[in-house]
């Protein structure tokens, strides 16, 4: 009988120290939250890709642009204007925010306007390099993109104005 009496008693003890400890393990608190929400950056074009005024001696060739608005012809072009430029565009987001360009892969169409025929555009490259930032205390960059025209004999890109768009997709990281 008294070997069932500690037993009983052992287990009341063991239970009650479980309903203690229970009771002092449960409690609760209020958790915060916050987020902020920014409007997203902007991109406006601050200049054209120009490859200017370009004078077609008869075989074609081609015009290169570089993002620093340096321009290189190959083949029967002479640039006759010196009027050429780098596409200029003006990215506003958030201080210190990497950037990221992504540029068209593929050869695009310049259209001459009272015709037509076509002329191309491809090899597409920027001045944004792979840690590139954005500055000036209020998160601007101006980036500049290049590309190479190229130009076919007199038969398939005839005298003309041509003109046509491109896609640059920019990222605020």
């Amino acid at each position: 009988m008294y070997m069932k009496q500690t037993t009983m008693k052992t287990a009341m003890s063991v239970l009650s120290l479980l309903i203690t400890v229970s009771a002092l393990a449960q409690g609760s608190i209020t958790g915060q939250m916050r987020t902020e929400i920014l409007a997203p950056a902007t991109v406006s074009e601050k200049e054209i890709l120009n490859f200017g005024v370009i004078i077609n001696e008869s075989g074609g060739g081609m015009v290169r642009i570089s993002p620093r608005s340096e321009c290189v012809t190959t083949g029967e072009l002479v640039q006759s204007d010196g009027i050429y430029s780098a596409g200029k565009f003006v990215l506003k987001g958030f201080e210190g925010n990497l950037i990221s360009v992504v540029l068209p892969q593929n050869s695009l169409s310049l259209k001459r306007d009272t015709g037509g025929e076509k002329v191309t555009v491809d090899s597409f490259t920027s001045t944004v390099t792979e840690n590139d930032k954005t500055s000036g205390g209020r998160g601007q960059a101006e980036i500049s993109i290049g590309g190479t025209l190229h130009i076919g004999n007199w038969s398939e890109s005839p005298a003309g104005v041509y003109t046509g768009t491109y896609e640059v997709v920019f990222l605020n990281n």
